[in-house]
């Protein structure tokens, strides 16, 4: 791509003895581009192809029409004029011109000097526009302000959109830069002007602990009356590194729990063999029957704590398929509805354009049990449960919670009750293994650290939406697979059972 020459003059309308002195005393440096009417050059005067304008007689628009529009788009404007009279000169210059010079005895190094100045006007009204633009248009804030000497006081000179923007969120309108209080705002500006180096504030909360911006200010010296701030939204990396620490943390207690729940398994697979044995040699009401029975028993429970921490640690062995959540949900409301009970009811909203999902549907199930028996507990009094699934396509990756939905097709399954909600401090620990707001014989904290895992296992992410009186909300949201449902199987008569050998299978599993 070819650049255009540097200084292009246009000269407009009639100029006969201008163009002969242009041309005989203009350098190479400069090209003419000679148009009869305004109209035409207001058009190449829009498009921004020349660097100033000489203007002379013209047949179809008046001067100071030209003038304008010239102006208008930061163009130095040379306006040659047969009126010598200094009241039509001041006119002229009132109404934009750079310059203004008879055509009676028209000295060439005069006209060369005045349209060098129109060209430097021109130059400079481009730089102050490309920089009013890079300032408005910059996603940070800027605000410019000036500083009086003694005593220090604060005047605001300049801010963009977006610190404008910015000040919406001001707790007091009078608030200069948002967040900042009047006398640490001096104070900063006060030690920039003075020392020259800049300073930094961190963490500006302009919403008091609620969900709004927060930003980081940087003060740094213009001249010894003003200083430039610049404020930058920061809450977007702030919250994902809070979520960064707390999936590092989860993943960590994840690879404690699983290897514990590991170790603990093969322990409860030696405590029910001893006490499988126990059984086979004795009777009901021997002595050791129900010593055997309870340990039995307890392993059992035992051994369903230890499902959930492998769910937790996501080392759980699943058996992944083709499965539409909305069948999921549609058979699992019997047992639902059995699980919150009678004074609770039970609504469901299904997407039917919610696509097929792969994953354990064991798994899905116990997902929906666990929410289902946390939005029960916080509605003792009864209320109302939601289960609604839809589908989002996904044009840009975004972050809901802890996790990134990526481009794409995702399903989405959300639970919601009336409860009373929660904080926002119990919400950062709702998926830690143990941790509980129950009392100690209502729960055991694996709930939604199981769902966590299930979820996180099988390529999806939850999230919680909840504050406190306003019950609560989560959003599980799982890819949609390309695979298809399988097939339904037909069903054959079933033959003969084949005769056994005698021969005994002992299946051992590590988990």
């Amino acid at each position: 791509m070819s650049l255009r020459p540097t200084n292009t003059v246009l000269v407009v309308g009639r100029l006969e003895t201008a163009r002969f002195s242009l041309r005989e005393h203009l350098g190479p440096e400069y090209v003419l581009r000679e148009i009869p009417t305004g109209r035409e050059a207001l058009l190449l005067a829009i498009r921004d192809e020349v660097d100033c304008v000489v203007i002379g007689d013209l047949p179809d628009l008046d001067t100071e029409a030209l003038l304008s529009a010239s102006r208008a788009r930061g163009l130095g404007v040379v306006v040659l004029t047969e009126d010598p009279e200094p009241q039509r000169i001041i006119d002229l210059l009132r109404a934009g011109a750079t310059d203004c010079r008879s055509t009676v005895d028209l000295d060439a190094a005069a006209l060369r000097s005045s349209i060098a100045r129109a060209i430097d006007y021109t130059v400079h009204s481009r730089d102050v526009s490309l920089h009013h633009r890079l300032w408005q248009r910059m996603p940070l804030g800027v605000i410019v302000l000036d500083v009086a000497s003694e005593p220090v006081g604060l005047s605001l000179a300049y801010q963009n959109p977006v610190a404008q923007a910015a000040r919406e969120h001001a707790r007091d309108p009078s608030e200069l830069v948002v967040g900042v209080d009047g006398p640490t705002l001096r104070g900063v500006c006060a030690r920039v002007v003075t020392t020259g180096e800049p300073e930094r504030l961190e963490g500006i909360d302009v919403s008091e602990g609620r969900h709004g911006p927060v930003f980081d200010m940087h003060v740094s010296r213009l001249d010894a009356r003003s200083v430039l701030v610049l404020l930058e939204d920061v809450t977007e990396l702030l919250l994902a590194r809070r979520q960064l620490e707390a999936a590092s943390r989860m993943e960590a207690v994840g690879r404690l729990a699983g290897g514990v729940a590991h170790d603990f398994n093969n322990m409860l697979t030696v405590i029910t063999g001893h006490a499988g044995f126990i059984r086979e040699v004795s009777q009901p009401g021997d002595a050791y029957w129900d010593d055997a029975a309870a340990i039995l028993d307890a392993a059992s429970r035992s051994a369903e704590l230890t499902r959930q921490l492998l769910a937790f640690s996501r080392r759980q062995i699943r058996a992944p398929r083709v499965l539409e959540l909305n069948a999921t949900v549609e058979s699992l409301q019997p047992l639902l509805r059995r699980i919150i009970g009678e004074h609770i009811v039970l609504e469901t909203r299904l997407d039917p354009r919610a696509g097929s999902i792969l994953a354990d549907p064991a798994q899905v199930e116990q997902v929906l049990m666990n929410l289902a028996v946390n939005a029960r507990d916080a509605m003792p009094r009864g209320g109302s449960l939601l289960v609604e699934t839809s589908m989002r396509r996904v044009t840009e990756a975004f972050r809901p919670g802890s996790f990134v939905v990526e481009r794409g097709e995702w399903v989405e399954l959300r639970v919601i009750d009336q409860g009373g909600g929660m904080s926002a401090e119990t919400m950062a620990r709702m998926f830690e293994p143990f941790f509980t707001t129950k009392s100690k014989d209502e729960g055991t904290g694996l709930g939604l650290a199981t769902v966590y895992g299930i979820v996180t296992q099988s390529g999806g992410g939850v999230a919680i939406r909840s504050a406190p009186g306003e019950g609560c909300c989560v959003e599980v949201a799982l890819p949609i697979t390309d695979e298809h449902l399988p097939a339904p199987v037909d069903l054959v008569e079933r033959g003969a059972e084949p005769r056994s050998s005698g021969d005994t299978i002992l299946l051992v599993e590590d988990e």
